[in-house]
């Protein structure tokens, strides 16, 4: 990454404000990418939790091998189909691939075995057997752990809109739910019962978990307006509630009043709080767009962003269709170029939207700094006159 040159010195060639004269080679820009450390996740906990997840689907493979081969391939091929609606949410401020990995894992691995775990420990007690009251505290305890830890170290930087803490959650449940269906799909008892038990579920519950979780996350979400510890975690404490609530309606319903029961909270609950979710989630990536449409132009303006930077940056194909014409040209400097600046762009539109409605802090000052100096570095010194969009 190079830094801009100081004022009233020429740019290098190569630089995007001094371009190389055709016919010469472009020296090449280093590329944007996020180390481990400032992704926040770790090679060593992403490992963990791989094989958790897999020790859990292996588990399932020795009990049951014909539920397991029955339910191995329809069960991915429809959480296939959620990951792909959580990665069209997540279009303009795309997370980093390796936390999206994570967040899954995290899912299918480590909160299976939390709750796996714990609720072995709570039979050996012999309390809360009930799965009713068991399931949510546990699952939904180590589903949202991973959103609690996603507000620390250089992982804070990568959450900080309501997109953000809906894709995490959405990740996070996805794991989960596919590896707890292939386990019900082994656990039934014959290659009939096991085909019922795994229709069922993906008919009626394939975003059921990453529904619970979203309300965490939304509790999460509205805890960044407050700056006081306790009205934060009031916040995030609501959250998880909504959560448990949620999932133990959606778990008594069919303990409680058996299949007529479960299918009456499957409408009259599940189908509600589900479209309600869809609403969020649609509006807040508008809102995104929006937001950025707005704050874009305030770049240009104060002389941070060249004003032909900023024609392709306004729309998500003019994004698309300038990175697949440095892609045709072999310009891999440009491609670099292009992702660095949409990404530090964006995030510095979200973070100042965030600061100018007076949540701003220590931290949003710190990472707004560090955005702004990313902005140069890729786009470079911005001609004299400066243009609105």
């Amino acid at each position: 990454m190079t830094a801009p040159p100081p004022p009233g010195q020429v740019p290098p060639q190569g630089h995007p404000a001094h371009p190389v004269p055709p016919g010469q080679p472009r020296p090449p820009m280093p590329r944007p990418r996020r180390t481990a450390t400032q992704v926040g996740a770790p090679l060593a906990l992403i490992i963990v939790a791989g094989l958790l997840a897999a020790g859990a689907i292996g588990l399932s493979a020795v009990i049951n091998p014909i539920g397991f081969a029955l339910a191995l391939i329809p069960t991915a091929l429809v959480f296939l189909g959620v990951v792909w609606c959580y990665l069209w949410l997540d279009r303009w401020e795309p997370e980093p691939p390796r936390l999206l990995l994570l967040a899954f894992l995290w899912g299918g691995g480590i909160a299976v075995a939390f709750a796996l775990l714990t609720g072995w420990v709570f039979a050996q007690l012999g309390i809360l057997q009930s799965s009713a009251i068991q399931a949510p505290l546990t699952e939904e305890i180590g589903k949202g752990a991973f959103l609690l830890i996603m507000l620390t170290g250089a992982r804070r930087k990568e959450m900080t809109t309501l997109v953000d803490c809906l894709v995490y959650a959405g990740f996070v449940g996805v794991g989960f739910s596919l590896v707890e269906d292939i386990l019900y799909a082994a656990g039934g008892g014959s290659p009939g019962q096991a085909m019922l038990i795994l229709a069922m579920r993906l008919v009626t519950g394939p975003f059921s978990h990453a529904l619970f979780t979203t309300m965490t996350a939304l509790g999460i979400w509205w805890s960044f307006r407050f700056t006081g510890g306790a009205a934060k975690t009031g916040a995030i404490a609501l959250g998880f509630l909504g959560a448990m609530v949620l999932h133990g309606a959606w778990n008594g319903s069919v303990e409680r009043f058996g299949m007529g029961g479960y299918l009456l909270t499957y409408v009259v609950v599940m189908i509600p709080a589900f479209v309600v979710a869809i609403v969020i989630a649609v509006r807040s990536r508008k809102r995104e767009s929006e937001i950025f449409i707005a704050e874009l132009p305030k770049m240009v303006n104060s002389g941070l962003l060249r004003h032909e930077d900023a024609i392709w940056l306004n729309t998500l194909n003019g994004r698309k269709l300038r990175r697949q014409a440095a892609k045709q040209a072999g310009d891999t400097a440009e491609v670099a170029r292009i992702k660095g600046l949409s990404d530090a762009v964006t995030e510095l539109a979200f973070l100042q939207n965030r600061i100018d409605r007076g949540h701003g802090n220590e931290w949003t000052a710190r990472t707004q700094a560090q955005l702004v100096q990313a902005v140069r570095q890729f786009g470079g010194p911005p001609p004299a006159d400066r243009r609105l969009l």
